[in-house]
């Protein structure tokens, strides 16, 4: 199967990467004597979401980098997507091409996770993320040509800031600039015959090096471009209140820890590692983001890299302003609405309460069709009528005739 883009699509990617192994705890295995479980490596995982109860399956692709080097690549396919039937008898390192659109999904890391309620009394669901995912329409094998390539994005949209420039994590030397590409895009319904599109809008994280030939088309806030990349992922530090509760914690464990250990040089080497490696796990994530190959400009100006630095420094200034408002705002409002929260008691339910569904209009149909009138019931030979005088004797039983069963 050969893939020809014939157009340029706003949001396409496809990637090819070889099926890697996950490991899983094994059902139904005893624990170790350690109390550790058993794990088996799978090459795909499979189960149902906590409250939509939606089917799922999970898989992780080898990806190659490109600036060399690979990464791990977490894909959700849903059970009938076309092609997915390849993965019910594919081994691990087998080659797949994937292909689909870049989401932005929010997910909540639940390491993070404490038994506090929030304002509204809400569970908390512990620390939000934002992160870039594949939506896959079809899974396939890759051609001749695709067996030594990694990935291929094509992104259109808009600059929704200026670039942040940092030197890339693992090569010093290469200069990027970060940005965020809002792309706006419809999709066709996947039910046959019907004119509908489903908008998506998705705000991806791309880079380009600054000695690219293009990173100038990149560099202004409003410029409309198309874009031609690859995907590459990276280490990125996490921020927020939770991650700095949850470092401290560790911090403060580690310090009771290294009291404990103190003279004992050999458990102490052992156990400053195992702290080293959780600590790093909690402050830094993987990351996906586009690098940026190739950059058509659309709509706008180039800006010089050395205007980007003054642009970056408002746009933060003006960000960090409108998030205090806001900040200064819910506060106002949480407050308000603190002294007027009532308990009331439960109430009985009643038809007005109940949500509605949909409404249907008029359309003059007969409120008395499909209906029959209720009518009195075809009385039996010998059977008495409802109205008939019921007479009790002295111990209280029926005289009746017609309720005598004949039984003693």
């Amino acid at each position: 199967m050969t893939t020809v883009i014939t157009t340029s699509p706003a949001n396409k990617v496809i990637v090819i990467g070889m099926l890697d192994t996950m490991l899983v705890r094994e059902r139904g295995a005893r624990r170790s004597a350690e109390g550790r479980a058993k794990m088996v490596a799978v090459t795909r995982r499979e189960g149902r979401e906590h409250g939509r109860g939606g089917r799922w399956e999970n898989l992780t692709l080898q990806v190659r980098s490109p600036y060399g080097g690979m990464f791990a690549m977490p894909i959700e396919i849903e059970p009938n997507i076309p092609g997915a039937e390849l993965l019910q008898s594919a081994a691990a390192d087998t080659m797949l091409a994937i292909e689909g659109s870049l989401q932005l999904k929010q997910t909540f890391d639940g390491r993070y996770a404490t038994d506090t309620k929030d304002a509204r009394g809400r569970t908390d669901r512990s620390r939000p993320t934002r992160e870039l995912q594949l939506l896959v329409s079809c899974v396939r094998e890759p051609n001749a040509q695709e067996h030594r390539a990694s990935s291929a994005v094509w992104l259109e949209g808009e600059i929704a800031e200026p670039p942040q420039i940092s030197r890339h994590p693992d090569l010093p030397s290469i200069q990027l600039a970060g940005s965020i590409l809002r792309v706006s895009f419809g999709r066709p319904a996947d039910f046959p015959g019907i004119a509908a599109t489903i908008q998506e809008t998705v705000d991806a994280n791309i880079a380009i090096p600054t000695s690219h030939a293009d990173a100038e088309k990149l560099y202004r806030q409003g410029n409309t471009v198309r874009v031609i990349g690859q995907l590459d992922c990276r280490m990125e530090f996490q921020g927020g209140e939770a991650v700095r509760l949850k470092l401290a914690e560790i911090d403060a464990e580690w310090a009771e820890r290294k009291e404990a250990l103190a003279g004992k040089l050999g458990e102490l080497r052992r156990a400053e590692s195992g702290y080293l490696r959780q600590r790093q796990r909690f402050e830094a994530a993987p990351r996906l983001y586009v690098l940026a190959g190739h950059i058509e400009l659309l709509e706008g100006e180039p800006m010089a890299l050395a205007d980007t630095f003054e642009a970056r420094r408002d746009f933060v200034r003006n960000r960090r302003q409108q998030q205090a408002v806001r900040r200064t705002r819910t506060a106002a409002d949480r407050a308000d609405r603190a002294p007027s929260i009532t308990v009331r008691p439960p109430a009985a339910e009643s038809s007005a309460e109940l949500p509605i569904i949909g409404m249907v209009a008029d359309v003059g149909i007969d409120v008395a069709a499909g209906t029959t009138r209720p009518g009195k019931p075809r009385r039996r030979a010998g059977e008495v009528t409802p109205d008939a005088v019921i007479s009790t004797n002295g111990a209280g039983t029926s005289s009746n005739s017609s309720d005598d069963t004949g039984e003693a």
